[in-house]
């Protein structure tokens, strides 16, 4: 008996496993239970899963689940989402969203060792939501109590692994957004130099993890910019010297044709960065602008182009983008970042003029996206109705054709004296090109026509004034004549 002593000893430690493994069985049958398509089961293991979430190794749990490769994939994605939630929920007792009990110290440790692995998981679920984890416990605990983290992402973005790069670049497009003025000034030289290496290596990375580095890239610019608001020298510093690489890179990058180095989405990334450059520094972009407008010109004609062809008539079928999650990008997403960009133009002193003599031609390419699409003649013949609801002012539908009215108003009020001629001479040029569309027997060459009456009423007290101040802008009794009316006697 004598030897009792140990054997308890064992025996206590031999428990604690027991307990430990026993909570994870457990945890793992309640995962199982939760993905049952019987309803009872379901909700029992429901229930059951609040009952677990408040012991210490839960999250730990979650984790390993999270970060198995050998896993099944449902019980992953499914310890992931959860993992998402107790983290949110869990971590800090500041958090908005905090319910007790917190996190011990042992089991954020665990978990922070853990978690990084999962950004290499070729699985874009599992992945993003490892992702979203590690953001949502950096924004409490880097750098004090998370040191090593800045340099796993870094090493990650270095390390050729495709799923560890974008798994690192998911969690430093929310980590950017939360440095503090301390430490901008230490890590965006770090992060503005691996998104530009990231960017311009279109042979090594794909279109949607270049995609992301402009993201971040934005990000850092929004960051710097507000900074300098109160620190003079921060753009100066940390914003001037990469200005003309990035530059110079975009530029390319908008010429690059579609396919596998480039896309619409990505397109869409660029103009959006530099529409935010414009705003933010228009000083330093000033010398770049004329190298800049040829290519975004392009880009918007070329768009016109796809847009009339895929969504307007339809004769073509559009070349659905997917990123990384499975999530389908549209390509209307690159014409409204177009729009955007002009608006920024117009908004500044600096660089108004050159739209302003641009102006008949923009107007031009606006009204072609006005024209109403095969998706919308479907459904408002089938539901006026909705037609209503969709051409409100005060709608919530926001479309390329809104859009580009949208557009069309604010030229108007900021060219007034040019404006108003520069959109009849577009309309008329439209006119004739319609007809020459209607003696072809082209079906669509009415949608042009309802589009150039759609600009027109859009501006309609504007081209009043004019015509009411003797101004010969527009042959409007003609047009009345010659188009509406013509139009509405038409049989199609």
């Amino acid at each position: 008996m004598a030897t009792s002593s140990p054997v308890l000893g064992n025996h206590s430690v031999a428990s604690s496993s027991d307990v430990n493994r026993s909570l994870k069985e457990a945890l793992y049958e309640t995962l199982n239970g939760i993905l049952s398509p019987h309803h009872d089961v379901r909700i029992a293991a429901e229930e059951r899963i609040q009952a677990l979430e408040v012991t210490e190794d839960f999250g730990i749990h979650l984790a390993e689940f999270t970060v198995d490769p050998d896993g099944p994939l449902a019980v992953r994605q499914l310890a992931s989402v959860l993992l998402k939630q107790y983290v949110e929920t869990h971590w800090c007792n500041y958090s908005e969203k905090f319910q007790s009990p917190e996190a011990t110290e042992h089991a954020k440790a665990t978990i922070k060792e853990l978690l990084p692995h999962g950004l290499k998981e070729s699985i874009s679920k599992v992945r993003s939501s490892v992702a979203y984890a590690i953001s949502a416990i950096a924004h409490w605990d880097w750098p004090e109590n998370w040191p090593g983290l800045f340099d796993i992402l870094v090493n990650y973005l270095s390390s050729g692994n495709e799923w560890a790069v974008h798994g690192a670049m998911r969690v430093l497009r929310e980590f950017s957004r939360d440095l503090t003025d301390v430490q901008l000034p230490h890590i965006a030289p770090v992060i503005l130099s691996e998104m530009y290496r990231i960017f311009s290596d279109e042979q090594k990375y794909n279109v949607r993890i270049r995609g992301r580095a402009v993201e971040i890239f934005s990000t850092c610019v929004f960051m710097i910019s507000a900074m300098s608001d109160y620190n003079n020298g921060v753009t100066r510093t940390l914003l001037n010297p990469v200005l003309p690489s990035f530059s110079e890179r975009f530029i390319c990058g908008l010429q690059v044709p579609n396919g596998i180095h480039s896309d619409s989405c990505l397109k869409a990334d660029i103009i959006e960065a530099l529409t935010l450059l414009v705003k933010r520094v228009p000083k330093q972009m000033a010398p770049w602008l004329p190298q800049i407008l040829p290519p975004v010109w392009q880009t918007l004609t070329q768009s016109a182009e796809i847009y009339l062809k895929t969504i307007v008539n339809g004769t073509e079928e559009v070349d659905e983008v997917i990123d990384s999650d499975g999530e389908v990008l549209g390509f209307e997403n690159l014409v409204f970042s177009i729009f955007e960009f002009v608006h920024a133009l117009v908004d500044s002193h600096k660089f108004s003029k050159t739209v302003e003599s641009a102006l008949i031609d923009l107007l031009y390419y606006l009204i072609l996206f006005m024209q109403i699409t095969e998706e919308q003649v479907r459904a408002w013949t089938a539901n006026p109705n909705q037609f209503v609801e969709d051409e409100d002012e005060g709608t919530f539908a926001y479309s390329v054709r809104i859009s580009a009215q949208d557009l069309l108003q604010t030229l108007c009020e900021e060219f007034d004296d040019d404006s108003c001629s520069a959109l009849c001479q577009a309309a008329t040029r439209h006119m004739h090109e319609a007809e020459t569309e209607r003696n072809s027997n082209n079906s669509n060459w009415w949608k042009i026509h309802e589009a150039c009456m759609f600009a027109l009423g859009s501006v309609k007290n504007l081209v009043e004034k004019k015509l009411e101040a003797g101004e010969g802008i527009f042959d409007l009794t003609g047009f009345l004549q010659n188009v509406v009316v013509a139009d509405m006697s038409s049989s199609g």
